[in-house]
């Protein structure tokens, strides 16, 4: 099914000029998600018909069940045109909150980033779409024996690298570590690179001996369409996988997606919308290591 995706249009497109990113967040800002938020936010019904363009801003994290959810919304609107702007999420936050970009529909990788647009009033609405969790890789085969976070905490671990606060990753990282109790152990240790999307390659080079990141990301790609990367292939060749972190040590976390102020085709943004909440968008986010927000939603077999 994912060979067909060309047919959908993506045009990766760097629709927003590059910037900086945003300012650290104070963690009292942070307001958990509602899990109920979806039901209670009506989604306007409507045929499909007549869509047009719909420009999504995709973190690159995220191109992989973007793509595959662009291909069962071509099954209701073929005419639809969906065209995706991948870039690194915080490059994609600070040009929507600087207001040197727009889009129909921008996939947020968390409460940090959705809090950050709506200070600047460019939320017209929020839907959260799928969960997400925190993961904790090591370099391959694991050299100094980590197990869990309180690993971190250990003298022979002598670089820790997370995200910075600015970022819901980095903010529930700084949570989990105070509230496991080795925050003060692990403090000076930290590694912190400007992006999330350097996480992985803090490990990989030697930086740091572990890292914090979105739960999703060993099994990422960056373009829509490709498969989902396995054990054995790509960063997993370098990386392992320790596990996810107890998710009662930080406050919850979603994708959402964020219809902006200045949306040129909001009823685009709604039918993505409704993709992504459908039962057949909620099993394509557990198939990529999403946390489902419909519990009947499980992940398929990877394809072949």
């Amino acid at each position: 099914m994912r060979t067909t995706l060309l047919a959908v249009a993506l045009t990766l497109a760097g629709v927003l000029v590059l910037t900086g990113c945003p300012g650290q967040r104070a963690p009292e800002e942070l307001a958990s998600p509602d899990p109920t938020l979806p039901s209670e936010q009506p989604i306007a019904e409507g045929s499909g018909e007549g869509l047009g363009r719909v420009l999504t801003a995709v973190p690159c994290g995220v191109a992989g069940p973007y793509g595959d959810i662009c291909e069962i919304m071509k099954t209701t609107d073929p005419a639809i045109d969906m065209q995706a702007d991948v870039a690194n999420t915080m490059v994609l936050n600070r040009k929507l909150v600087d207001g040197k970009g727009s889009c129909d529909a921008y996939l947020a990788m968390g409460n940090v980033e959705v809090e950050a647009l709506e200070k600047v009033g460019k939320v017209a609405r929020a839907v959260p779409v799928a969960g997400m969790g925190l993961g904790l890789i090591v370099a391959k085969g694991n050299p100094l024996g980590i197990k869990s976070i309180a690993d971190l905490a250990n003298d022979n671990v002598k670089a820790v690298a997370i995200a910075r606060p600015n970022s819901s990753v980095g903010f529930c990282a700084e949570q989990a570590l105070k509230n496991a109790g080795v925050w003060s152990a692990v403090e000076a240790k930290l590694a912190r690179p400007d992006a999330p999307s350097e996480l992985k390659s803090f490990v990989m080079k030697g930086k740091a001996d572990a890292a914090i990141i979105y739960n999703t990301c060993l099994v990422e790609v960056h373009t829509p369409g490709q498969q989902r990367q396995e054990e054995g292939q790509g960063v997993s060749t370098k990386l392992q996988d320790v596990g996810l972190i107890d998710q009662q040590l930080y406050e919850p976390f979603s994708l959402q997606v964020v219809v902006p102020t200045d949306a040129q085709n909001p009823a685009g943004a709604e039918a993505f919308i409704r993709a992504c909440l459908s039962e057949a968008g909620q099993k394509i986010f557990a198939d990529w290591s999403y946390i489902p927000l419909k519990p009947d939603a499980e992940a398929g077999k990877p394809e072949a």
